[in-house]
């Protein structure tokens, strides 16, 4: 059972507990890109490289939480 502040947002099963963590977790990893060229007002293509290491961070996130539930079943 979960308990705390997203027992309610989040879902009880590890298999979508997990990756959704990793996929907010990767957001926020990409968060200071997007903030350092809002703030320097960067062309489009500096836009672009964002929403790709997003992307990138996201993925990754996506795929250690699948991971961090498979290492959960086993053990």
């Amino acid at each position: 059972m979960l308990n705390g502040f997203a027992a309610s947002i989040i879902p009880a099963s590890d298999w979508l507990r997990f990756p959704i963590a990793g996929i907010a977790a990767g957001l926020m990893l990409a968060s200071p890109g997007v903030v350092v060229t809002l703030l320097n007002k960067k062309r489009r293509r500096d836009w672009r490289a964002n929403r790709f290491m997003a992307a990138i961070f996201c993925i990754h996130g996506l795929l250690l939480g699948l991971l961090w539930a498979v290492t959960r079943l086993l053990f």
